[in-house]
């Protein structure tokens, strides 16, 4: 089996419009690279209902296996205010606004540099 080397700064800036194209709000790209083994890049994607976040965590999933592109985890509890898919290079987190706003997650993250994406 051949393995393809993947660009995850591509990748999430990818994510990211994925996010978007479901009505995903207040879109950032962390670059983690400096800051943790655990990814190179963070998408954080805001929703404003349960319904909402199933529409983007699905689009992403099915858009990305059909790019042939594994996730190596999905943690997204039913009922749950917060969805993370683990795509090795890059983790995306899936939050109702009200869950952000009370985790304040970019806070863990302030020395990480926001990556341009989009328009």
């Amino acid at each position: 089996m051949v393995r393809k080397k993947i660009n995850f700064r591509k990748l999430s800036q990818d994510i990211a419009v994925l996010g978007e194209e479901k009505f995903g709000s207040y879109i950032i790209i962390l670059d983690a690279r400096l800051l943790t083994a655990a990814a190179d890049f963070i998408v954080l994607i805001s929703v404003f209902s349960h319904p909402q976040m199933n529409a983007v965590s699905r689009h992403i999933s099915d858009a990305l296996k059909q790019r042939q592109i594994g996730l190596l985890r999905k943690e997204f509890p039913k009922g749950a205010n917060w969805a993370v898919h683990d795509y090795g290079g890059v983790i995306v987190h899936i939050m109702l606004q009200e869950c952000r706003d009370f985790y304040k997650i970019e806070r863990l993250w302030l020395d990480a540099k926001k990556v341009r994406w989009g328009r």
